[in-house]
């Protein structure tokens, strides 16, 4: 079952809140605190846009952040016809609840070169990425996929993503409707972070 990046975010944020909160903070619940800390912001800062104009990356707010709103702050550095950085653009992206879409996206600030249209699609697709492997993988080290450049025939290389068990993903890869079912990274992370479940929930 997947593990979406916006719920587990919601989870790991009210967790670490309730460890905060405790009446009688031990040092049990200090320790939680930081390590929910810790893999709230490694989630962030793996999955939420970082380059390619996000310069300075995408950060969470977690004075502002509780379960049921998360929020983030980044900066868009813009380019002019000639391709030549001219300003940047700063942001506020809050994520709210939403019963018929599962979550709701807004993004305050300049909408210069209509930015947000393109940054709500780039935060929406990474705020639905399955984070099971990240969630799983510090446990299970030895079920981590693996990549490596491979030399075809032609000369040609390709990058190759190995599963523990010598499972292949390329982007020569189909599924078995004949269409590419994400990017073979992703579907390499996916069929990892399956064998993880399966090992967690083994007899």
């Amino acid at each position: 079952m997947a593990r979406y990046l916006y719920s587990e975010l919601s989870k790991l944020i009210d967790a670490r809140s309730r460890c905060a909160n405790a009446s009688s903070t031990s040092s049990a619940q200090s320790e939680w605190f930081g390590r929910h800390t810790d893999t709230i912001e490694s989630l962030v800062k793996q999955h939420l846009p970082h380059g390619s104009g996000y310069d300075c990356g995408t950060k969470i707010d977690l004075d502002r952040s509780h379960a049921d709103r998360l929020v983030f702050t980044t900066e868009f550095h813009h380019m002019n016809d000639g391709g030549y950085y001219d300003g940047w653009t700063e942001h506020t992206v809050t994520v709210t609840p939403s019963l018929a879409h599962e979550f709701n996206l807004r993004i305050s600030g300049r909408n210069r070169n209509d930015i947000k249209e393109m940054m709500y699609q780039d935060l929406d697709y990474a705020l639905r990425v399955d984070v099971t492997y990240d969630l799983l993988i510090e446990r299970y080290p030895e079920l981590a996929f693996k990549s490596t450049w491979e030399k075809a025939a032609d000369g040609q290389s390709t990058l190759v993503f190995l599963a523990s068990d010598g499972t292949r993903f390329t982007g020569a890869d189909r599924n078995a409707a004949g269409t590419y079912d994400g990017s073979p990274m992703e579907r390499a992370r996916t069929y990892a972070a399956k064998q993880m479940e399966s090992k967690m929930y083994a007899r």
